[in-house]
């Protein structure tokens, strides 16, 4: 990854690191995951990268209270995928779900 590579979630920024070979083990069948709509497991996918690459930076209770918007949660897993390798320029975007009313 190149250095101080950051990710926005609400109001705070957070340095993405390198992820060890088993979080990217773990994380190779998540990121497929990720491109499936927010409801059909990409949301959980989301939530497990972004746990992977906040950890040692977030303690597991802070994580579930983390502020951030579904727009936020999609490019700052599109960022880690571009950062670790798992995604590579020229893939499909992640899929954005409307809020429904």
């Amino acid at each position: 990854m190149s250095d101080r590579t950051t990710i926005i979630l609400g109001k705070r920024s957070f340095v993405v690191e390198e992820f060890t070979f088993d979080q990217l083990k773990r994380l190779l069948d998540v990121f497929e995951d990720a491109q499936k709509p927010l409801k059909e497991g990409g949301f959980e996918a989301a939530r497990t990268i972004l746990k992977e690459a906040l950890s040692g930076q977030v303690e597991e209770k802070e994580f579930a209270s983390l502020k951030a918007t579904i727009p936020q949660i999609i490019a700052a897993v599109r960022i880690i995928g571009f950062a670790s390798g798992l995604l590579v320029p020229g893939e499909a975007p992640a899929p954005v779900e409307k809020a429904s009313a």
